[in-house]
């Protein structure tokens, strides 16, 4: 998926001289939306691991766009919510990939078009409050 899904920029595996096992990777650094995200394994276990409660959210521009990406990270994975329909977004998608890592997957244009009326709402009830400041 790094490979196939992602704007790989860098990607570091560990040595055979080091902590962590061979060939495995260190660290790496991928792009997705303009957006540049560092990931860092550790040969170290640790009593944790990921939770739904932390996810990452990409915007997508087009409905090509998030079709690709939610088929990428949803092939063989949880998915928590299917893309549709949720009234909040006219397209929206919940999945927890490969890794344990929560995925929120929007089209742009219905999540500005619910921002927009939160705003609304948000200017018509508080607007002569907020702008006082």
């Amino acid at each position: 998926m790094f490979n196939r899904g992602f704007g790989k920029k860098s990607l570091v595996r560990y040595g055979a001289d080091e902590q962590g096992e061979k060939g495995s990777v260190k660290h790496g650094v991928f792009s997705l939306n303009r957006q540049e995200f560092m990931c860092i394994d550790s040969p170290v276990e640790h009593d944790f691991t990921f939770t739904p409660s932390f996810s990452m959210f990409l915007t997508c521009d087009t409905e090509a766009e998030i079709n690709r990406f939610y088929q990428e990270l949803a092939r063989g994975r949880e998915v928590l919510m299917p893309l549709g329909d949720y009234g909040f977004s006219q397209k929206f998608g919940w999945i927890v990939d490969q890794f344990g890592v929560s995925w929120q997957i929007d089209l742009s244009s219905s999540r500005s078009k619910t921002l927009e009326k939160a705003f609304f709402f948000f200017a018509e009830k508080w607007g002569p409050y907020f702008h006082r400041f």
